[in-house]
């Protein structure tokens, strides 16, 4: 029988191998991923007891390093933490193959369900976007996955999804290990101080360096992953001090964390220190009680103070938003918002993303749109509109939208699971962190995914979670619902395919041209290279719309002067054309009604009038396509 751990291995191999591939071959970015993955094989080389705390150090820094190659991608998208700690596994398998393979043991069955989904959704999306089903010919050409994005920059989506989720788990196997976490934590506190650090530096001393598609991010990939590590090492700071009894690093982290929440311009940095004030007021005795409370009111009058009355007018853009949010939601209450602005401005667009997501679950409740295809209906469903351009800002919708509701409700089922084990302060803290990601879909960054893996570990230093006894029952279970999520994938294969969204919207899916031009007639048309393909149907009497193929060669300079043009209609060849002059042939396919499928044209030999001091045009070019 097949092991689940050795299932993981090979599916996490080949998520790696292919993002490897695809940044280096695909996005040319070589020297960020290939350093970040050497340092984590020399990170586990040197440091054989304490790898794990030198990655902790380093997973809130690294995607910074990012911003030194990312040719204009955020930085998250470059996925730098999980290349160092695959590093950092890889020499695992090579030194210690055994102990390699047993860290793997501890995978809860629930989250390997989970991965199944997503791996089962992602091979379902490259069936689509590759053509596998409609035509080899047209196999991972560049085809328009929506009617507006080519696949060229697209696949860093779902491949980013399943990496994310493969990938990062290894460091939550680890951490399952490791008895002593308090230097864990104390490591990940440190690197994350240095961020903050930068970020001070950044913001008064204009640094450009290490900065994401938003600013003031410290360094990691952007403000709003910043703003989460905050909340996040506040959190933990908070755990020190309880759990620990480690109350000099624990108040000290925590005073730092603080000065960075109140940096970060993220509101929901402020839910750690809501929970961490809640837990104080309910634990302490009424006297520190009302310490507590005339040290907080002190504060916050004095900042008062500070804000509205300094001469240097210094104000807190987050602060700002703090209280425009607090004034807009009283009017939202008193009923005197006018058309919902107040709430737009509280919910910074997340209204807006939110109905995308739930529009998505009505659709396609059981397997959603598939892995970091989010995005992309959404372009297709706002073809021609305006519209919001990001993700849902919502972890659980996140997971609804894009692997269905079959995907959410084995997420929420593993974390149930893993909530039955937690006591006290660390199933606190846990609950703190999932209400946080109501909010925003951190878990789609990596240093953001890797912190909520630390929060999860808490208290699980002596065992690994059992999700069923009965093992028999709870594999024909999970053998259902993998059955159904494939059925419902099946059944919306097509509802899904470009294709489809390309007739939807009156647009061309094809692949092979070059971009429109204009002949002397005004005529719209498009030049192939060596082979073309476009997606006709024909109508309810089997034929297709007119096709018009020109001949522009400069057959004299041609050897043989004869260009060969080969017409195939699915994946079949229709018809052979041999131009000896510039002429344009006119024709319609033919065959059953509402027939549909790719119609093909294979040209030999193209020709590229620069090399044949012509003209400076240098494309290779074979016919015009009207």
């Amino acid at each position: 029988m097949i092991k689940k751990e050795n299932i993981f291995l090979a599916l996490c191999t080949l998520t790696f191998l292919l993002f490897f591939y695809i940044l280096i071959f695909h996005f040319d970015i070589i020297i960020a991923p290939v350093i970040a993955f050497v340092v984590g094989i020399i990170i586990r080389s040197i440091f054989k007891k304490n790898y794990l705390i030198v990655f902790s150090f380093l997973f809130p820094l690294i995607s910074g390093f990012a911003s030194f190659e990312n040719l204009g991608m955020p930085l998250n998208y470059l996925l730098l933490p999980l290349i160092l700690l695959s590093g950092m596994y890889i020499y695992e398998i090579f030194i210690d193959r055994e102990n390699a393979l047993k860290i793997l043991k501890n995978i809860n069955l629930l989250y390997f369900l989970l991965l199944i989904i997503i791996f089962i959704s992602f091979m379902f999306l490259m069936l689509r976007w590759s053509n596998l089903t409609l035509s080899l010919s047209a196999l991972f050409k560049n085809t328009p996955i929506n009617p507006q994005v080519h696949i060229s920059f697209a696949i860093i989506f779902p491949l980013m999804f399943i990496s994310l989720f493969f990938i990062s788990y290894l460091f939550y196997l680890y951490l399952k290990r490791e008895k002593n976490k308090e230097r864990i934590i104390i490591a990940f506190l440190f690197g994350h101080s240095i961020s903050i650090f930068v970020l001070f530096l950044q913001k008064y001393f204009q640094l450009k360096l290490f900065l994401g598609h938003k600013p003031f991010n410290g360094l990691a990939a952007d403000a709003s992953s910043f703003g989460f590590l905050n909340s996040i090492a506040f959190l933990l700071a908070f755990y020190l001090i309880v759990k620990k009894k480690n109350r000099m690093f624990g108040y000290i982290f925590m005073i730092i964390s603080f000065f960075g929440i109140i940096h970060s311009q993220t509101r929901t940095a402020l839910i750690p220190i809501f929970f961490v004030l809640l837990y104080f007021f309910i634990k302490l005795s009424w006297k520190k009680k009302l310490l507590v409370f005339v040290l907080i009111l002190f504060f916050f009058m004095n900042f008062l103070y500070y804000y509205y009355n300094s001469d240097l007018n210094v104000k807190l853009r987050f602060v700002k938003e703090i209280e425009n949010s607090f004034w807009n939601s009283f009017k939202v209450l008193i009923n005197k918002s006018e058309e919902n602005t107040e709430l737009k401005s509280i919910s910074s667009g997340r209204d807006i993303l939110w109905g995308y997501s739930l529009k998505i679950i009505k659709q396609y409740p059981l397997i959603g749109v598939g892995t970091g295809n989010f995005v992309f209906f959404v372009m297709y469903d706002n073809y021609e509109k305006g519209f919001f351009h990001d993700l849902p800002g919502n972890q659980y919708l996140f997971f609804s939208s894009s692997i269905g509701l079959i995907g959410l409700i084995v997420f929420l089922m593993f974390l149930i699971n893993v909530m039955r084990k937690k006591r006290d302060i660390e199933l606190y803290i846990l609950i703190c962190v999932l209400i946080i990601m109501f909010f925003g879909n951190y878990l789609w960054i990596p240093e953001c995914f890797l912190a909520f893996w630390l929060i999860l570990s808490l208290g699980e230093e002596k065992q690994g979670i059992k999700v069923l006894k009965n093992k028999k029952y709870s594999f024909l279970i999970y053998g259902i619902i993998i059955a159904v999520y494939i059925i419902s994938n099946i059944y919306h294969f097509n509802d899904l395919h470009p294709k489809t969204w390309a007739k939807d919207t009156g647009t061309d899916y094809d692949y092979g041209f070059w971009y429109k031009e204009k002949s002397e007639q005004g005529e719209d048309f498009k030049w192939t290279k060596n082979c073309a393909g476009q997606y006709i149907y024909l109508d309810k009497n089997g034929e297709s719309k007119d096709i018009k193929l020109f001949c522009g060669a400069p057959l004299h300079k041609i050897k043989g002067k004869v260009q060969r043009v080969d017409i195939y209609w699915k994946r079949r060849l229709y018809k052979n054309i041999k131009f000896r002059e510039n002429r344009e042939l006119k024709f319609r396919i033919k065959g059953n009604p509402f027939e549909e499928g790719f119609f093909e044209i294979r040209v030999h030999p193209t020709f590229n009038l620069k090399k044949m001091n012509l003209s400076e045009e240098s494309r290779d070019l074979g016919v015009q396509f009207f």
